[in-house]
Parts: C-alpha cells; structure tokens; sequence
C-alpha cells in the first residue's frame, strides 16, 4: 500500500511538498493492479467523514491521516501529520489476566463472532486499579497452563496469560475493525458490566 513518494529513480522528492509528491505517486500508479494499491487520499472533507464510518472498517480502514500539503517530507512521526482513528465501545469477555487473578494487571479480551464461537480480540492495555479490584472479584481460572496472546502490532511481542472462564463482561474502547477481528491496537477497559452476561453479548 503506498501512500508517500520518497524518490523516484535519480530524482529525490523528499524536498518538495506533499502536494507534489502524491501527484507523481499517482502518476506512478497509473494502470497498476493489486496487491500493489494506492492509498486513496482527498482535499474533501465530506469524503473523508465518510470513510470515518465505522462501516468503513470491515474493508479495513481503520481512520485517516492528516498531512499538510505544502509540507516537506520528514522523518518520523512529525506534527506535519496526524493519525486519526476511528474508536467504538464495544462489550467483551474476559478469558484471561496477566499478573494475578485476584488483581489483574491486563485482560485478555473476546467477543463473540457471527457462529456464537469466541475469537479473542487482543490483550487490553494495563487496566486501572479500580477495575483491577474488581474483575479480580469476578474472574475465576479455568486451572489451564499459561498461555501467550500478542501484544504488540502485528505480533511483534509475546505475553503470558492466566486462561479464566469466560463470565466476565467487561466495556472497552477499541478500533472500530474489532467487530471484524482485524483490530490492532490494544483496547482500553472502561469498566466491568457485572449487569451483562456473555449471552447478551451480539456475534
């Protein structure tokens, strides 16, 4: 997926402004067919809301970012650019803990797919120690070995886990792409919904 235009042949771009670059990147694309894909990009706002729907993510796009066009290619993540994702709450069950049971530091998350299967959605980022006080109430280990869930962007990092059974429901902010399964940031824990059971929960 392309979505800048560094240098082409001899000529370097990264001088010219982003307008400029995107240009001949399109120019570039002109005719070429996946895998190879350019980004779609638009000065419109109207467009760009509508590709902020939650819809949106089940083709996966997960949100926008934001360059000025007049800026100078850097490198890094710079204020010439901002990430913009797009979040939704969502409810899930908690199927496992780092640390202890009784004061859990994260949660291993799943929701429910179209079957009615769970399918994890990720490992939650460190809950607070509200929240861990009380999901260490509710959750009880299922007595299986540990385990490992991913806890980084596209694998990179490996963290062990204390299986439990899946009774807890709990609130978190996500990606909307979690409905999908294709989320990659780690949600974050709002609170425990001892009001939910798993059976309220929609696949």
């Amino acid at each position: 997926m392309a979505f800048d235009l560094l240098a082409d042949q001899r000529t370097d771009y990264r001088t010219r402004p982003y307008r400029a670059r995107w240009d001949q990147l399109a120019r570039l694309f002109a005719g070429v067919t996946p895998p190879l894909q350019l980004t779609p990009s638009t000065a419109d706002r109207d467009v760009a809301m509508q590709w902020m729907n939650p819809e949106a993510s089940q083709v996966g796009i997960e949100g926008l970012v934001a360059k000025l066009g007049d800026s100078r290619y850097r490198p890094g993540r710079t204020g010439a650019w901002v990430k913009i994702r797009t979040m939704t709450v969502v409810d899930a069950v908690v199927v496992g803990v780092t640390g202890t049971a009784d004061r859990p530091s994260e949660l291993v998350l799943a929701r429910p797919d179209e079957t009615g299967r769970l399918r994890r959605i990720g490992l939650s980022l460190p809950v607070t120690p509200a929240v861990a006080a009380q999901v260490g109430e509710h959750v009880m280990p299922t007595g299986e070995p540990p385990q490992k869930v991913s806890s980084a962007v596209f694998g990179r990092g490996q963290t062990e886990f204390r299986p439990v059974r899946p009774d807890l429901v709990v609130e978190v902010e996500a990606e909307a792409s979690v409905t999908s399964f294709t989320s990659r940031l780690r949600p974050r824990v709002h609170r425990v919904r001892t009001d939910l059971t798993i059976e309220d929960l929609d696949g």
